[in-house]
């Protein structure tokens, strides 16, 4: 009991305590070596806690830590702050990490892992979140406002999300746009470049036709159209005609012929459900025929679904419903009237499957050239029907202007493509990617790509992608000190493209690394050992 005492006592004694340090504390360099002393671990497999031998290693350098496995993670931890030592002590320098100030270790130290910790926003939010520390100007503050009145009575802070938090000189560049591109060229760098396209065509167009840019995207999509007739490639995408039906656009899209204000009505089931909607149908006396379209694709969708499995590759075919929708239809189907109107419920559910409904696609023959012309005719009606006191409007196609409720892939093309011609979406994107690079659009777009929404968690992004954000974030840190765990099995290239963006980004850093092999470990200049206390200690690869 007295020996734990002791042991208590001396982790918690004044030379132990973190001293306090507010914002504007001084921004030190923590130095040379990376030392050990008496230093006990966790066993992350569950054993015995593991005494590490005494470490004296010169810094900086580029280092791998030996063995591979469960032991140099735990320690690359420890060294990160993201887990306790049982006993003993960590300097760099003559610095204690355990009693470091929080405002000097993180902005010393950074970390990257294979299971980064992503935040609901986009990629850009969680890339800048380590770079806000303090604001970066003071600013007049207005007390008349009752949100400062209160922080300033509860002694909460008065700054305001809005203040200039990052330092865009400490960063090497002049504003937030040449923040941007560096973030681009980083990732690039980290081979996220295509990904960051892809997902800049997938973002709504934000510049507007009467712009400088504006006007170069509208060239770039009269040199695309031109461009195809040319290849002899005109029939991959149907172009936007308000006089002419879009075989590949679905049933819902050709009568709105645009995009609404309240994007949830792309949706099928809300579109069908909207008041404004089926007034316009009911008017034109499409909504009973559609209601019937509706019935028919639910009595296909019902047969070719029997007896098969959830998961199975029809359903991707067929996506219209999902294998849990499949009881309810059947449901619906059950009770139907042989004649007259439908039920407003079972009228908006199947409704929602005419509208989702593409006729090259299903191929159940229900759409014909008589039903083209009648959708094509009420387009006028719908889009009056939107138009009333709600202000939910709808912003058509237009080929002379840019739709800003409508993605930059929409807008550059300007139509649908043709996905029965073979390989039609791997050549359409190849020719856009030219076509923009003529027209110098490419950059931007790759910019818009940093807006990606990465989900609770990052779950909206492939693994290789969060871990690349994660590492970019902590490069972005410019630390002193970078802790790595089995980053490299996420890159191309693995530990030399690691290495050469250490080296170009934070040349003077030092790279403590967790890997996953000795193939990688041999690949890095030097390595640190952790060699169990009762043995011998090399600090050197072998």
């Amino acid at each position: 009991m007295e020996v734990k005492y002791e042991t208590v006592a001396a982790h918690f004694g004044p030379d132990r305590l973190t001293p306090y340090q507010d914002d504007d504390g001084p921004g030190l360099r923590l130095g040379s070596p990376l030392s050990t002393e008496d230093l006990t671990i966790r066993d992350p497999r569950g054993g015995s806690p593991i005494d590490i031998a005494p470490i004296d290693m010169p810094l900086p350098a580029r280092l791998a830590l030996v063995p591979p496995g469960a032991v140099s993670q735990e320690f690359a931890r420890v060294v990160a702050g993201l887990a306790m030592p049982r006993g003993g002590t960590v300097r760099i320098g003559h610095y204690d990490l355990a009693t470091l100030p929080r405002s000097i270790f993180s902005s010393r130290l950074a970390f990257a892992g294979n299971t980064p910790v992503l935040f609901p926003g986009s990629i850009r939010d969680n890339l800048l979140y380590g770079l806000r520390v303090k604001p970066q100007a003071s600013r007049r503050l207005d007390f008349t406002k009752q949100s400062l009145r209160e922080a300033l009575r509860t002694g909460n802070p008065l700054d305001s999300i809005t203040d200039p938090w990052i330092d865009f000189a400490a960063l090497g560049v002049e504003d937030a746009a040449g923040l941007d591109r560096r973030l681009v060229e980083i990732l690039s760098r980290l081979g996220l470049g295509d990904d960051l396209y892809r997902y800049g065509l997938g973002t709504l167009s934000s510049v507007t036709h009467e712009s400088e840019a504006g006007q170069r995207f509208i060239l770039a999509r009269e040199h695309l159209r031109e461009h195809f007739e040319q290849q002899g490639l005109a029939g991959l995408v149907i172009p936007f005609s308000r006089g002419a039906f879009n075989d590949q656009a679905t049933l819902g899209e050709n009568l709105l012929f645009g995009v609404p204000r309240d994007t949830s009505l792309t949706e099928p089931l809300r579109l069908a459900a909207a008041v404004p909607f089926r007034t316009a149908l009911a008017q034109t006396r499409l909504l009973d025929d559609l209601d019937r379209m509706g019935v028919e694709i639910a009595r296909n969708l019902s047969e070719i679904f029997k007896d098969v499995p959830p998961g199975h590759p029809l359903f991707r075919r067929f996506s219209l419903i999902t294998p849990e929708m499949v009881p309810e239809y059947e449901a619906r189907l059950s009770r139907l009237a042989p004649t007259g109107r439908l039920p407003e419920e079972d009228s908006k559910a199947f409704l929602a499957l005419s509208l989702a409904y593409v006729e090259p696609r299903m191929r159940f023959g229900l759409v014909d050239p008589i039903l083209k012309s009648r959708v094509v005719g009420a387009r006028s009606v719908v889009q009056d029907a939107f138009g009333g006191q709600d202000g939910c409007d709808i912003e058509t196609y237009d080929p002379a202007r840019i739709n800003p409720r409508a993605s930059v892939l929409d807008n550059i093309l300007f139509g649908r493509i043709d996905t029965a011609r073979m390989h039609s979406e791997e050549i359409i994107q190849r020719e856009v990617l030219a076509v923009f690079r003529e027209f110098d659009l490419e950059d931007g777009i790759r910019r818009r790509g940093l807006e990606r929404q990465v989900g609770n968690r990052g779950l909206l992004l492939p693994e290789r992608v969060r871990v690349r954000v994660g590492l970019t974030r902590a490069l972005l840190r410019q630390p002193e000190i970078l802790v790595i765990d089995r980053v490299t099995d996420h890159l191309e290239g693995g530990v030399q493209t690691l290495l050469d963006v250490v080296e170009e980004m934070i040349p003077s850093a030092t790279l403590l690394a967790s890997v996953s092999s000795e193939v990688e470990v041999h690949a890095f200049p030097d390595a640190l050992r952790l060699v169990p206390s009762d043995q011998p200690m090399r600090n050197a690869a072998e």
